[in-house]
């Protein structure tokens, strides 16, 4: 993890531009909201040029505590 108050430079080679996501794989932080986009622009010319591009990103929530809802999603049926 990066501590809190400090920041983190990834560095790594793209292959293909596009539309991707990012998400933390800790403490619940996914659930709680830690996730978004990463557009990756083609170098040169767009394929199929166009005005504005919006992006989407569509997720199921609860209000519930990520701790409890796991317990709870852990029980057997009945």
């Amino acid at each position: 993890g990066i501590p809190a108050n400090s920041t983190f430079t990834y560095k790594f080679k793209l292959k293909q531009s596009g539309t991707y996501w990012y998400h933390s794989h800790t403490g619940f932080q996914e659930q709680t909201g830690m996730r978004g986009a990463i557009v990756v622009e083609a170098k040169g010319r767009e394929r199929h040029p166009i005005a504005e591009d919006h992006v989407i990103l569509l997720s199921d929530w609860t209000h519930r505590d990520p701790h409890n809802l796991l317990k709870l999603l852990k029980q057997r049926a009945g």
